[in-house]
């Protein structure tokens, strides 16, 4: 706020500051008393009002899993644009499967303009390798590792097992999946082809 007709010589507003001009962010009714070079006084007051919806939020920062997708929402939504960091067109909800620094300017129906930005970590890649695809003679069992990992589980196809390792009897594609503490998976298929002698 800044009253015309100056400088002057003083200013006292309602909050009791002394500067020529005064910012204000809620809405509310705000005067100021001036003094002229001559020492003559005179006042004013205004009503202020304060338009728009909450500011733009895309939360906390956080991680994707590798190989997965994360969605980003501009919250708290009933805004009229969105010009997202990637391109994406005009939409409150972003799809993405890479980290990186991402952000959103908004504008409301009031015509006020908001931005935030979020920094996209990755989780940490488990290495699920069963190896390479297995011929033996019938009788010799083959053993399956999906690998030791602290805080996972496993989840083998066909049979459902829930163990690190398995033996294959038969003939068939093995799968797992290893699910880490943050749901992230991870997998690997194998052929095992047992023969007759």
């Amino acid at each position: 706020l800044s009253p015309s007709g100056g400088p002057f010589a003083a200013y006292l507003w309602d909050d009791n500051s002394t500067g020529a001009t005064r910012t204000v962010t809620a809405t509310g009714t705000y005067w100021v008393r001036v003094m002229s070079v001559d020492s003559c006084f005179a006042s004013d007051t205004i009503n202020v009002t304060v338009t728009g919806s909450s500011p733009v939020s895309l939360g906390p920062d956080r991680d994707v899993c590798p190989n997965g997708t994360l969605t980003l929402t501009a919250s708290p939504g009933g805004f009229t644009t969105h010009v997202w960091s990637n391109g994406a067109p005009n939409v409150n909800s972003i799809t993405i499967s890479a980290p990186g620094l991402y952000w959103v300017q908004t504008t409301d129906p009031a015509g006020c303009t908001s931005r935030d930005s979020v920094n996209i970590g990755q989780f940490p890649t488990l290495n699920v390798n069963l190896g390479n695809d297995t011929l033996v003679c019938t009788g010799t069992p083959v053993s399956l590792d999906a690998g030791a990992f602290p805080g996972v589980t496993y989840s083998w196809t066909p049979g459902g097992w829930n163990t690190q390792t398995i033996t294959a009897f038969i003939t068939g594609a093995y799968s797992v999946i290893v699910t880490d503490g943050n749901t992230c998976q991870f997998f690997d298929t194998v052929n095992v082809t047992i023969n007759a002698p």
